[in-house]
Order: C-alpha cells, then sequence, then structure tokens
C-alpha cells in the first residue's frame, strides 16, 4: 500500500496572533513539532500545506524540512477545506493508496497514534479518526476513494462533512492532549507547560 501524508499549516493563526505556526514552542516552531510526528510514520510522500505564514518554513530544522514537499493553498483565506483539496489531489496524483492528514497546530501528537491510524485503514475501514470534545477529526487517516471524495469539499470544515458516508472507526490517543490543536496564546501557554516538562 503507497501512503502519503499531509500537515495542513496554511490558515493565518489569526487567533492566536498570527503567524502562529512560527511561534517558538519549548525551542521549535509550532510547526516543526507536527512535522517531526510525521517522520516517525512509514509514508512514501509527505507534503505540508502552507499559505499565510511561509516564514513559518525558515524557522523549521532543514533536516526535518527536506523530507517533505512544500505545497503552496493560494486559496488559503477560503478556510480548512482548500489546502484538504490540495493535499487531497497532490497525493492522488501520486498514486497513493491511503492517507494521513494531521494539522500543523498539533504539538503533542505521536508517531505512534498516527501509526494505529493508518494500521486502521489498512485492516479495512475507510476512514480513522480521532474524536477531541465529541467532535470527529484529526489526525485522521483515509483511504485512496475518500481523498478523491474530499476534492470536492468547500469551506472552513474540511472532511468532516464526509464522516457519516464512511465506513469509519474511532481511534483513541493516549491522552486527550495529544490530539489537542493549538488555536489561542492560551492554548500556547497550556501546551508550553505540558510538553517543556516532557523535554
Amino acid at each position: 500500500m503507497r501512503v502519503g501524508l499531509a500537515v495542513l499549516a496554511a490558515g493565518s493563526g489569526s487567533r492566536a496572533g498570527g503567524c502562529k505556526q512560527a511561534r517558538r514552542l519549548c525551542g521549535r516552531p509550532l510547526l516543526e513539532w507536527s512535522l517531526r510526528a510525521g517522520l516517525g510514520v512509514d509514508a512514501d510522500i509527505r507534503l505540508v500545506v502552507v499559505g499565510a505564514c511561509l516564514c513559518a518554513l525558515g524557522r523549521v530544522e532543514p533536516r526535518v524540512l527536506a523530507a517533505y514537499r512544500v505545497v503552496f493553498n493560494p486559496w488559503w483565506r477560503e478556510g480548512m477545506a482548500s489546502s484538504v483539496r490540495i493535499a487531497a489531489s497532490t497525493l492522488l496524483s501520486e498514486g497513493v493508496d491511503a492517507a494521513l492528514i494531521i494539522h500543523g497546530d498539533m504539538p503533542l501528537v505521536s508517531p505512534g497514534l498516527l501509526s494505529r491510524l493508518l494500521e486502521t485503514v489498512r485492516s479495512g475501514a475507510e476512514a480513522a479518526y480521532t474524536s477531541h470534545r465529541g467532535v470527529r477529526g484529526p489526525p485522521a487517516a483515509f483511504r485512496g476513494r475518500v481523498l478523491r471524495l474530499m476534492i470536492n469539499l468547500r469551506g472552513d470544515r474540511g472532511p468532516g462533512a464526509l464522516w457519516g458516508k464512511l465506513r469509519a472507526a474511532l481511534v483513541e490517543p493516549a491522552s486527550p492532549e495529544e490530539i489537542m490543536d493549538v488555536d489561542t496564546l492560551e492554548d500556547f501557554e497550556r501546551v508550553t507547560r505540558l510538553l517543556c516538562n516532557r523535554i
């Protein structure tokens, strides 16, 4: 099975003061934590989809960034679905059979969780998802057939509109914090306390 992985990081991060992907978190830019998690997964192609905050790329360790193809999303203002569309179409053009989608603001996500999501899809599910406060979402894994459906998504929801149409399985994280995304300055403070104590 040919596997693709996409880290979505095209938004402006306005709720966290702007360009949150470049903001340093325990010595690394926020984006780099998600990129490093993706390196721990057995993938044939890795993408990072960027838009509003290109400067974040220059702050990522070159060795980490070199493992990813950078894809620019010129429609990032349209919302999350635009990045999902670009990731899905790019991965389909590479002939992937399954894909992982991660947000670039999830610094606590682990390679172990990502691998379990992928294994669930390999075992027959059309999709595998996590759930935060009752909302299904990323990180998530999908069969290639589902990527074709994603090309038609619009708005700021990402793949959420598709869950009811899929044979999907829930994969539980080791802790709720593992799938916490960093949207506000308060989130940065909370994640800093959790993450910096681990390293």
